[in-house]
């Protein structure tokens, strides 16, 4: 039977026995497990890889790993942060230092784990997929209908989007003004990382920009290598 992949996991832990564990539990749920030697890897990794857990334990290192958990966020929002604590304490500093991130407390058992991530990753794409319209400069973007529609002194044009033009300005739309991994793009909207998708949403790309170029103020930059932001500037 054909292993199913679910996704990616970070694990930035200092405890040898507690990564080795969690990384033997996430692969059994066909996970790839990711345990960099120190942050300073994390952000190859995201570079290369659309991450959907991310797992952070180190007491002596609280505020780098709370530095590096909001640098994920920023990167890609829908990843799912959790932190495991030793006490309440710690968990009420974590949990004060970002809405955005979640904790458990030792003892706890594996599926608890599991299960808070999940619901976590869930109620992220639930959030993210209940924004139907984009206001971009003077576009504005109806992801149900794929109608990306210009409007600025009695001039209106229409543009209806392909299903992969409308998906690529969508995950643009969610993540404005940050990069998104050219990997992600590809592995949400193509399902695969090859040369041949890559120049297929390289076109797409164009074709964006060209729908876009009405605007001054809206722009989709590519940082060689690594992705495409949606960048709207004042004029």
């Amino acid at each position: 039977m054909k292993r199913i992949l679910k996704g990616n996991v970070l694990l930035v832990i200092d405890d040898q026995t507690l990564t080795r564990v969690l990384g033997l539990y996430f692969e059994r749920k066909h996970f790839n497990v990711f345990s960099p030697v120190n942050t300073k890897e994390i952000p190859q990794i995201m570079k290369n890889n659309a991450l959907t857990f991310a797992i952070f334990y180190n007491n002596s290192q609280t505020e780098g790993n709370i530095d590096a958990a909001r640098q994920l966020i920023s990167f890609d929002n829908r990843i799912a942060v959790i932190f495991i604590c030793e006490d309440k304490q710690q968990k009420t500093e974590i949990e004060n230092a970002d809405p955005l991130f979640f904790t458990i407390q030792k003892p706890f058992a594996m599926r608890n784990l599991y299960s808070r991530l999940t619901a976590m990753s869930n109620k992220l794409k639930e959030q993210q997929n209940g924004i139907t319209s984009f206001l971009i400069g003077n576009y504005r973007f109806n992801t149900a209908t794929s109608n990306l529609t210009y409007s600025q002194e009695g001039t209106l044009i229409e543009q209806h989007l392909t299903k992969k033009e409308s998906a690529i300005l969508t995950m643009l739309c969610r993540n404005i003004g940050k990069t998104v991994s050219r990997h992600r793009l590809l592995t949400d909207i193509w399902h695969k990382d090859n040369y041949q998708a890559a120049r297929s949403m390289d076109v797409y790309i164009t074709k964006l920009r060209k729908y876009l170029s009405l605007d001054d103020s809206v722009k989709i930059e590519n940082t060689h290598s690594v992705g495409f932001s949606l960048k709207i500037t004042d004029k």
